[in-house]
């Protein structure tokens, strides 16, 4: 039994906890022993950089996007340190905002707990040359299908092909963006040699039936 409050014990006596605060102590004891270990944070396994490349004197913005161990994705292009390969090419900003100084090929990073991810960016030169070839195509008179090569110094550039002769049709590729090829359909001549021309990016190609 326990002590009533004001009593003394004497030189040789010991007290006796109580039953409450026996009771106690082992519910104590028992809640310390259910804990259990926390799970360890995920780290990151890679980081992905995504965006659209901006044309000279123009902005674009990148994302990163962190995958962690767990499975999970989380995006991080505020938290990432950006850096360009090239700033004479492009500049990025501390958020992922990416801006074409010049024409050329540079790649923009972002680093998100020591892990980089990287995308190459083309920053256009501002100005389009378009190649056509041939120029001169030679058709027997039975006609049939021939082709037409675009080449461009970027991808961005866009052109058209378009026939002026009733006799030359557009089989495929009646425009494109940057270098592409496109395919024509003459038709059988009616026995004599004629001659008839199509606009392929500005350019007059002519077809001589014969």
């Amino acid at each position: 039994m326990g002590l009533l409050p004001g009593t003394r014990l004497g030189p040789y006596e010991i007290a006796v906890p109580t039953l409450t605060s026996l009771l106690a102590i082992a519910l104590a004891l028992a809640a310390c022993g259910s804990k259990s270990p926390s799970s360890p944070a995920p780290t990151v396994s890679s980081v992905t950089v995504t965006g659209t490349a901006p044309g000279q004197g123009s902005s674009s913005q990148f994302n990163a996007v962190a995958a962690l161990s767990d499975g999970s994705t989380s995006t991080v292009t505020t938290q990432a340190t950006w850096q360009t390969s090239n700033p004479l090419v492009l500049t990025v900003t501390n958020t992922g905002v990416v801006t074409g100084v010049t024409g050329g090929t540079a790649e923009v990073s972002a680093v998100y707990q020591q892990v980089r991810g990287s995308a190459t960016v083309n920053i256009g030169s501002g100005f389009c040359i378009l190649m056509v070839q041939p120029q001169q195509i030679a058709v027997p008179l039975v006609g049939g299908l021939f082709g037409i090569q675009v080449t461009s110094n970027q991808p961005g550039c866009a052109w058209t092909a378009q026939s002026n002769s009733a006799f030359i049709t557009i089989a495929n590729g009646g425009s494109g963006s940057g270098t592409g090829g496109i395919t024509i359909s003459v038709a059988t001549s009616p026995g004599v040699p004629r001659t008839g021309t199509l606009t392929v990016a500005g350019v007059t190609v002519t077809v001589n039936q014969s």
